[in-house]
């Protein structure tokens, strides 16, 4: 569907779609996600919801930061034709968190993982 969409209405509307799509997954999840909650809280919510997903998700402390690790992507196949998808992946998880979060390693680029550090 993704390759339709590019192709109608170009690159910029497949991220359009998936920022759809996290606006939706965002109203569902924020309220578990309540800021008055602490960080590492939030961050093992966010991950207890991506291993229901299949992520294969696990987070750590390093010193007053957070960090989170995937290590299964289902959506791979999709993730290493739209770079989009992970992209809008990463708006989602800073959204929720509503801190900076940042991808330092890519399953869809090859690595053996996607992880985060937050804050």
């Amino acid at each position: 569907m993704l390759r339709h969409i590019e192709a109608l209405y170009g690159e910029d509307a497949v991220f359009q779609v998936l920022s759809a799509r996290n606006a939706e997954i965002a109203a569902r999840l924020q309220p578990e996600l309540p800021l008055d909650r602490p960080l590492g809280e939030r961050v093992q919510a966010l991950v207890a919801r991506l291993n229901e997903h299949g992520f294969d998700a696990a987070a750590g402390q390093e010193g007053e930061g957070w960090t989170f690790t995937q290590h299964n992507c289902p959506n791979l196949t999709v993730a290493r034709h739209y770079a989009q998808l992970c992209a809008a992946e990463l708006s989602l998880y800073t959204e929720l968190l509503q801190v900076p979060v940042r991808r330092e390693t890519r399953i869809a680029c090859g690595q053996g993982r996607c992880h985060y550090r937050v804050g």
